[in-house]
């Protein structure tokens, strides 16, 4: 239908939760279209090919169809969706410039520095060149293991960092007492951080941040728990 929002994406993808989370804070309807990654859909989708990083990044998904555009890559769509609808739900970039520097730094952290490193076919990476490289077979437990570590490893050093900003810039949210796009990314990656069995309680800034923010409708009806397509 004209003027319809459809958004393309899998219920685990923490990028596509990012997005859903924008748009439930936005106050924005939208239609769901799910990826399923797990089948390789996102190789066989005409619309998907048309962003021309997908073959690159090796990122399929959130794809937004939008005001007669195709958008991907989470970060841009958040900030677009901000930008044309300012006045419509909550605002996730503040007024202030000094602080949305902080929400875009905070959110970079965990778009280009955690994330990234723990995706799956980063850790598929990691298991083929230790065993190209060590010319060694690896088992089945083994391989578990070595992403375990790898993506425990990467999380844990973000995390580390990101606790030091979050004492300084936090209030109720990740900068100050207004929930933000810096949110919509936090939230995603503690839920990552928990499926490779980090104990969050290490960070208790990370942690109180996480527990407010779940108690938001938005951060709940956007959760991969109440995806349509969750497996």
């Amino acid at each position: 239908m004209p003027g319809e929002i459809i958004l393309h994406g899998f219920w685990r993808s923490s990028c596509t939760w990012r997005v859903r989370t924008a748009l439930a804070l936005k106050k924005i309807p939208y239609t769901v279209k799910p990826v399923n990654l797990s089948s390789g859909e996102q190789f066989e989708s005409p619309l998907l090919r048309l962003n021309p990083l997908a073959q690159v990044l090796r990122k399929y998904v959130p794809t937004l169809e939008i005001d007669g555009l195709i958008l991907a890559q989470s970060i841009p769509i958040i900030e677009y969706l901000e930008e044309t609808r300012k006045n419509q739900g909550a605002a996730l970039l503040p007024k202030r410039e000094d602080l949305r520097y902080k929400v875009r730094q905070i959110s970079e952290a965990v778009n280009s520095g955690i994330q990234p490193m723990q995706n799956l076919s980063i850790l598929n990476q990691v298991v083929k060149y230790t065993q190209e490289y060590g010319k060694i077979n690896l088992d089945d437990t083994s391989v578990k293991k070595i992403k375990k570590y790898w993506a425990s490893e990467c999380i844990e050093k973000g995390f580390n960092a990101l606790e030091t900003i979050l004492k300084e810039s936090s209030g109720r949210f990740c900068v100050g007492d207004e929930v933000s796009m810096a949110d919509c990314l936090l939230i995603p990656q503690v839920f990552n951080a928990a499926t490779f069995k980090i104990n969050i309680a290490k960070y208790p800034t990370i942690q109180k941040i996480n527990e407010h923010c779940l108690t938001l409708e938005a951060f709940q009806i956007s959760h991969p728990d109440k995806q349509p397509d969750k497996a």
